[in-house]
């Protein structure tokens, strides 16, 4: 077990005073230290840190195997987010993968046994409830990233940065205010299942390896977190990779899940049949345009496998997907809809017509190949499988293309030809995996394992622990994915003054504005125009050859001076005609050619 130890020291002065306590951070692999204290960090000298450490003015506090980051609560109330318990998944080429069992967290400006902030100790629960992992290795140029799939980590494609998965990222800004390399003192986290397995070829040995990554972007528990966002991200999206290693080489082959691309939503208490409450299609198609332009940008080619069934709320959502679809800008997006609970039912037999129709996606877009560090292969499309919760029937589905695509890995390794059932032994071994990254996706987004159809009596229970998980114990999770993601921002809000204020307090501010308040006079030019659908800049109301700058430059009304603006607003009215289709849908040409004007013309301004 290779881990980069973190130990923690504090001063041993008992003050409680913020502005005398400091915290003294070693890297005890690479011998770097970090000095914290009156709210700044800075990085010191090993010389530096022995002399501290000789003098007693510090005592050790914690030891962890790795850092997840620091923490912002808001006005300097920061915290060392450290992992203290780990349990070994498994071994990727040089770097071992470990999941997170327990994590502490050390204040950096106060001596505490425990933190007492209920917002910290939930985070705690969460980071230490299984669904976090880590790799680490004694060279960090050869760790194994696990939130970037292998085809990204190799090709060009790595130029852009893609930190979807990479869940304490906000916990590494503090070390990079203060001009810290945050890979000296943090791994990369991820948020969803890690599996490894091995596979004895005689004296030499393969490698299964299932990552689930869940993305950050639109993040929630199941209740609390639907369908699409302004920015076009999903709920429950997960990117799910199979690789296979043998010797030099390496088979990677990606599928994904996320939530119906639309607003959506299934509010109040949920038990039983949850009822599906969508906003008008027209408000969706902007967000879904952008959710499918991300997808092909980062995977190329998308089709879409859709299980949604014939219930009444499904059924709609599954049209209204299809339709919107259908109107988008995306006609190369084929999406194949299969009714999973109605095909299931008569036959689990019927699963081949699903198969049977992905087959030619499937095998033209291929998967990645790398051999000695050379990529040979490249995967240039993925599935998108949703169902209602991206849970059970998705896992089910994903499953089967994960089976397809082991095949084609094994083949292009040739690790058929060593043992003649070597392929069945390895297709049962992938199906225990995918049941078990179905079982910890859905821990994370449902609060229990996936409904497998397999044991009624397992699957009831199931139901029953979602349906309290659900109503009773989200709202706190909700908050701790937030906490993570957002820390100090979040905090931020609650220093703005609420709506609801004592009016004694608006007065006292009234009354002393001079102390708060400096007055400087500023130029604005404000006016507003309806354009009446139009983007003609000589508009009829400019007879006679007068331009845009007649009206907000009038030269024959004032001098020049009056008309050197600090500030110019300006706002149009229907500069595209008035219809709800166009309200939603209509392109920015209109806007852009105003823009393009406004522009122009002030800048001919500021030349003369």
């Amino acid at each position: 077990m290779a881990l980069r130890g973190i130990r923690v020291y504090g001063s041993s002065s008992s003050t409680q005073n913020s502005s005398e306590y400091s915290v003294l951070l070693e890297a005890t692999l690479n011998e770097k230290y970090i000095l914290c204290q009156s709210g700044g960090m800075d990085e010191i000298s090993k010389e530096l840190a022995n002399l501290l450490k000789s003098g007693g003015s510090y005592q050790m506090i914690l030891d962890g195997f790795a850092s997840l980051g620091i923490l912002q609560l808001g006005a300097g109330d920061d915290y060392l987010v450290l992992i203290t318990g780990v349990l070994s998944v498994g071994q990727i080429y040089t770097s071992d993968i470990f999941k997170i069992s327990n994590v502490k967290f050390v204040s950096l400006i106060r001596r505490e046994n425990e933190p007492s902030d209920q917002r910290i100790v939930e985070l705690q629960r969460f980071l230490s409830s299984g669904n976090f992992y880590f790799s680490n290795s004694t060279a960090r140029e050869k760790t194994f990233d696990l939130t970037v799939s292998s085809q990204r980590k190799q090709t060009s494609e790595q130029m852009e940065d893609d930190f979807r998965f990479f869940w304490n990222r906000n916990l590494s800004f503090p070390l990079e205010r203060f001009g810290i390399d945050p890979n000296d003192w943090i791994v990369r986290c991820l948020c969803g299942s890690v599996l490894i397995r091995t596979i004895y070829l005689g004296h030499r040995t393969a490698k299964i390896v299932l990552i689930s990554r869940l993305s950050f972007e639109h993040v929630g528990t199941r209740f609390n977190v639907r369908g699409i966002n302004d920015d076009g991200n999903v709920a429950n999206f997960v990117e799910t990779e199979q690789i296979v290693t043998f010797d030099k080489q390496e088979c990677s082959f990606l599928q994904i899940r996320g939530s119906i691309p639309l607003f959506w939503e299934q509010p109040g208490i949920n038990v039983g049949a949850h009822t599906v409450k969508m906003k008008p299609l027209e408000l969706s198609l902007v967000a879904l345009e952008k959710h499918f332009i991300q997808l092909k940008r980062v995977y190329g080619k998308i089709l879409v496998v859709n299980l949604l069934g014939s219930k009444k709320g499904e059924f709609a959502l599954s049209t209204a997907f299809q339709s919107a679809l259908k109107s988008s800008s995306h006609f190369d997006v084929k999406i194949v809809s299969f009714d999973y609970h109605a095909e299931v039912k008569q036959s689990k037999e019927n699963l081949r017509f699903l198969v049977k129709q992905i087959s030619s996606f499937f095998d033209e877009n291929d998967f990645f190949y790398l051999d000695d560090g050379i990529v040979l292969r490249r995967q240039h499309g993925v599935i998108r499988t949703n169902c209602l919760d991206n849970l059970d029937r998705t896992n089910s589905v994903q499953t089967l293309i994960g089976i397809r695509a082991l095949f084609n890995q094994l083949t292009c390794l040739g690790v058929e030809k060593f043992k003649s059932n070597i392929i069945l032994r390895c297709e049962e071994l992938v199906r225990d995996m995918w049941q078990k990254n179905g079982d910890q996706c859905s821990l994370i987004y449902a609060g229990t394992g996936a409904l497998e159809g397999k044991s009624k009596l397992r699957d009831a229970s199931r139901s029953i622990v979602r349906t309290i998980q659900n109503n009773l114990m989200d709202s706190s999770k909700q908050e701790a994915f937030d906490l993570i993601l957002y820390g100090h921002l979040l905090a931020d809000f609650n220093f703005l003054l609420p709506t609801f204020t004592n009016a004694q307090i608006w007065k006292l501010f009234v009354e002393r504005e001079k102390e708060f308040c400096v007055q400087i006079p500023l130029k604005i030019f404000c006016g507003t125009w309806n354009v009446n659908g139009g983007k003609n800049l000589n508009n009829v109301a400019f007879k006679g050859g007068n331009l845009l700058n007649s009206w907000i430059f009038p030269e024959n009304l004032f001098n020049k001076e009056a008309l050197n603006y600090d500030l110019i607003a300006i706002g149009f009215e229907e500069i595209v005609d008035l219809n709800t289709n166009n309200l939603v849908k209509a392109s920015t040409t209109n806007q852009r050619i105003w823009r393009d004007g406004l522009k122009q013309t002030i800048e001919i301004w500021q030349k003369k």
